[in-house]
């Protein structure tokens, strides 16, 4: 995972820096003038706000690996921060290198503007091997998905009362510490997902679905703070209350938004929270029972 990553961002600076020497046929505009601050507050760029977040979809995934690093107090914190900076900075400088290297115009409903940054530097040829490139280097960031999300679920499942079938399945580790069954889970659903042949569908889905799930963990998180104010936080919030609200705000539009404008997959991100939701309360139940036995 280290050497991985390590080559993804020594591939992306050396493309960076070749875009930055780039220089542009059309000179690259970037003032915010009155139909610029329009676009930003329109349905489009809510929707955008979406992809764009999945540049930074796994900023928090130390959190998920907590109990297997050491000295998580310190460590944590600091992956969040060195993390989501490193990501920012690499993101803006990279969508520079792209806008000097294509013109705007180019670029409107394209998928593919790594590979025609890359062609317009590199010709052709250099457009397809970075292409290669790119689709290669995007192991790191599955790996680091399969690493953190398994333990997601094999933590939820072993949470579930003792007897729960699905919870003795999903919730064990093997011998060596990994949680293979939570893994061979979370590759069912992702190829249940892939089947479905509509990736602009299941990224809306996913991205509803993420950003929901950040929305009330935040929430949680105020709640928490005001039910319980004296209670131990090895960790504070920077700028609490104000960060977390602001979070919340565009959370919230943002959501909001998608609901309107793309019903089907928001509707679907609902569902799946409405489903975690019943089995969660069918587990609970199961342990009222269990309980009374007693």
């Amino acid at each position: 995972q280290v050497l991985i990553t390590s080559t993804q961002l020594v591939l992306i600076a050396a493309f960076i820096v070749a875009g930055l020497r780039f220089t542009p046929a059309v000179p690259v505009r970037l003032a915010l003038d009155g139909a610029a601050w329009r676009e930003i507050v329109s349905p489009s760029f809510a929707i955008s706000l979406v992809y764009v977040s999945y540049a930074f979809t796994g900023w928090n995934a130390a959190g998920y690996i907590a109990g297997e690093i050491r000295a998580p107090q310190r460590t944590i914190p600091r992956a969040l921060v060195a993390g989501t900076v490193l990501v920012t900075v690499l993101y803006v400088l990279l969508n520079w290198s792209f806008l000097r290297t294509v013109p705007l115009a180019d670029l409107a409903g394209r998928v593919e503007v790594g590979a025609l940054s890359a062609q317009a530097m590199f010709g052709r040829t250099g457009g397809v091997v970075m292409s290669a490139t790119i689709a290669t280097v995007l192991i790191a960031t599955i790996s680091a998905m399969v690493l953190g999300g398994s333990r997601v679920t094999q933590a939820v499942m072993a949470d579930l009362p003792p007897g729960r079938a699905l919870g003795r399945a999903l919730g064990r580790r093997a011998t060596d510490g990994v949680p293979r069954n939570a893994i061979l889970a979370q590759l069912a659903l992702i190829i249940a997902l892939l089947l479905t042949n509509s990736f602009e569908q299941v990224m809306l889905y996913a991205g509803f679905t993420l950003n929901l799930m950040s929305l009330l963990t935040v929430l949680g998180m105020l709640r928490l703070r005001l039910r319980a104010p004296d209670a131990p936080r090895p960790y504070r919030a920077w700028g609490y209350p104000v960060t977390p609200l602001v979070y919340v705000a565009l959370s919230v539009w943002t959501l909001g938004t998608l609901l309107r404008q793309r019903p089907l997959e928001s509707i679907s991100g609902l569902g799946t929270l409405a489903l975690g939701i019943a089995v969660w309360w069918w587990a609970q139940r199961g342990a009222r029972v269990v309980r009374a036995k007693r």
